[in-house]
């Protein structure tokens, strides 16, 4: 819950109302936890890539072979 305080100055006759920084607090938390989990997805999509990468290298024999056969498919021969 977001406490509201009013406020009078001396200068001013006017009176304010001010929020505590509870709401920002929220907002800056989720903006980090989203942050967070967009960079471990990202992070676990690039080591699927890497893995990939790998499993394609020990099936088609060696780095020349896996050049040849991705530019054929690629070319498509």
């Amino acid at each position: 819950m977001i406490s509201t305080t009013n406020t009078k100055t001396k200068n001013d006759s006017a009176t304010y109302n001010t929020t505590s920084g509870n709401a920002d607090n929220i907002a800056d938390n989720v903006n980090n936890v989203t942050f967070i989990i967009l960079i471990c997805l990202a992070g676990i999509i690039g080591l699927w890539g890497f893995l990939s990468l790998i499993a394609g290298l020990v099936y088609s024999g060696g780095i020349l072979d896996l050049a040849s056969e991705w530019l054929g498919a690629v070319i498509g021969l």
